[in-house]
């Protein structure tokens, strides 16, 4: 990936969704419970949450350490193991083995381990909890900090996705600070099923239904990858494995209150017949193979027809392409494309829509604009090609950039630094406008664009760096143009 510095403002362009796609390992997953086990922590109000069995003794069996190496190997590329990786623990018995795995192995492979619990402060145990967790790997010789969530003037949100993003935003800031490649995530069997069948309610296409990865990659730092080795294990087998270590965890009261949705879905799964479960294991690794193959021939499809401009970040899409896709096909590159851009995923009835008209104005040839994602599609028939770039929302316009802190724009991954002491201490983002366009761009770098046959909406994602005092522009990066950033 090539990489493009200024000096304090560093660009990184994020890697194409699609050269990037993993297989999902076969799932095995717990049945119907035929007992209970409980296992109680000595703080008050802090319990362990129920533990479900089967009547198999493969289910209560913890993970051992042979079997956790192999479970690893999908998450890294012929064993190229980083030097250190981030885990986050809740204090469940899933994230804790996972923990507890970690260590043991990083420690055989000289790779630094550091945990971290995110304090979200919904609850007034939230605190309570993360001190305890903190004190129980602290004495295993375990690296631990306690990140808070801070909502600001924000009230407390109970929204599982809302809670989700920020918990992850927080976590992939932690790993960035420290340079830390892998974040790992303790997401089990259990999970990926809840998953599938929340996805399957919202009429999620096959992409959807195939489930997490065992490797993906945080949006906000796409150089830090999410590794889930646990996606084919037990929660069972994980709660053996806490006990095989004498390890307490904690249980989250939210988990079992119906007023989620994912509470819901994992009470109906555990009244569920065993079949069900493993009919769905094989249901979802079907799914993940249709996926595999969508994508081999996507790439060979648009091998010769598409093409990122990873300067100014916006795709060329040659129409030929579209007469050669169905709309599966479409829907599924519509949607890496306005991913990579924006990292937004609109409704399957816009690309339908998108899909329709795009197809009628290349077969009359007329001109044709639609936004969709906060990503505009162009098509020109006197150049028989499509442009998609990238467009900001109003309320997002301007965003926040401080000194040593990272974010994720677009395709651009962008580092602020302090080189000099006059540096300001946050500076401020904005996208191109058309008067930045007239002012600050000489006729030179006007003749290069129009050469290009660039428009200037296309440039509209381009980044434009400027001080609250006067609203001075300090650079346009992409542009080689500097007021004061060197």
């Amino acid at each position: 990936v090539s990489t493009q510095s200024t000096g304090m403002l560093t660009f990184k362009p994020r890697p194409l969704l699609l050269s990037s796609i993993s297989k999902t390992t076969r799932l095995s997953f717990f049945s119907r419970p035929n007992f209970w086990k409980r296992y109680y922590v000595s703080v008050p109000q802090i319990v362990s949450e129920n533990i479900h069995y089967t009547g198999r003794e493969e289910d209560s069996l913890p993970v051992e350490k042979e079997e956790f190496e192999k479970l690893l190997n999908p998450c890294f590329q012929k064993k190229a193991f980083p030097r250190s990786l981030v885990v986050a623990v809740s204090g469940g018995c899933d994230s804790l083995a996972l923990c507890l795995l970690l260590d043991v192995w990083a420690k055989e492979k000289s790779i630094d381990l550091f945990a971290t619990t995110v304090d979200h402060r919904i609850r007034s145990e939230s605190t309570e909890e993360a001190g305890l967790v903190h004190s129980w790997l602290s004495n295993r010789g375990i690296s631990h900090s306690v990140l808070t969530l801070d909502w600001g003037s924000e009230a407390p949100s109970t929204k599982m996705d809302v809670l989700r993003r920020k918990r992850l935003f927080l976590l992939g800031n932690f790993a960035y600070s420290r340079s830390v490649p892998v974040l790992a995530l303790a997401h089990h069997a259990g999970d990926q099923l809840e998953t599938f069948f929340i996805r399957f309610s919202c009429y999620s296409n096959v992409d959807g239904l195939a489930c997490m990865e065992p490797v993906s990659h945080l949006y906000q730092h796409p150089m830090i990858a999410v590794a889930r080795p646990l996606l084919s294990i037990s929660k069972s087998r994980l709660a053996a494995t806490c006990l095989k270590h004498s390890q307490p965890w904690i249980e989250d009261p939210s988990n079992s209150q119906i007023k989620y949705f994912r509470s819901r879905v994992r009470l109906g799964i555990q009244s569920a017949p065993s079949e069900l479960a493993e009919d769905i294991s094989r249901l979802i690794d079907s799914c993940d193979n249709l996926v595999a193959e969508n994508n081999d021939r996507l790439r060979s499809l648009f091998r010769y027809r598409l093409e990122l401009d990873r300067r100014f970040g916006f795709f060329t899409l040659y129409s030929q392409l579209m007469i050669d896709l169905n709309f599966s096909l479409a829907f599924r590159l519509f949607g890496h494309m306005v991913q990579s851009l924006s990292g937004r995923r609109p409704k399957l009835s816009q690309y339908q829509r998108l899909y329709s008209e795009l197809m009628n104005a290349i077969s009359s040839r007329s001109p044709y604009n639609c936004s969709i994602g906060f990503c505009l599609f162009e098509y020109s028939p006197r150049k028989s090609i499509i442009h998609v770039s990238r467009q900001t929302p109003y309320k997002h316009a301007i965003q926040e950039l401080k000194i040593n802190t990272s974010i994720k724009l677009g395709c651009w991954f962008i580092s602020y630094k302090r080189v000099s002491p006059s540096d300001p201490p946050i500076i401020y983002i904005r996208m191109l406008e058309s008067n930045d366009y007239n002012q600050y761009l000489d006729n030179y770098r006007k003749m290069e664009l129009k050469r290009k046959n660039l428009s200037v909406r296309l440039l509209h994602g381009v980044p434009v760096f400027f001080s609250r005092l006067g609203d001075k522009v300090l650079a346009i990066p992409h542009f080689d143009i500097y007021y004061g950033l060197k």
